[in-house]
């Protein structure tokens, strides 16, 4: 049987930064392990990860072993979004 890439989006939220970035690794290891035990391949080094804030936040998080850092925006199922919910990237990059 061959396994394809799935692309999947998880989205947390929290009282502060610290609480997101627990929760998105804990939601993110349940997921990898659901991957692993049904076969299916996963490359959190192909992982992006974004803060929706009006802070300034340099917190990483840990994907299986693959630390991440926010970025300012992310491209998802073809649309750029950004950190701030502006969709400009979107169009500048069409």
């Amino acid at each position: 049987m061959k396994c394809m890439h799935v692309d999947n989006s998880i989205c947390v939220h929290g009282k502060n930064v610290n609480d997101i970035v627990s929760k998105i690794e804990s939601v993110s290891k349940v997921m990898f392990n659901w991957f692993c035990e049904n076969n299916l391949p996963a490359n959190p080094d192909k992982s992006q990860f974004i803060l929706f804030t009006n802070f300034v936040l340099y917190n990483a998080v840990n994907l299986d072993n693959i630390i991440l850092h926010p970025l300012g925006s992310v491209k998802l199922l073809g649309i750029h979004i950004d950190c701030n919910l502006i969709l400009m990237a979107s169009y500048y990059n069409m």
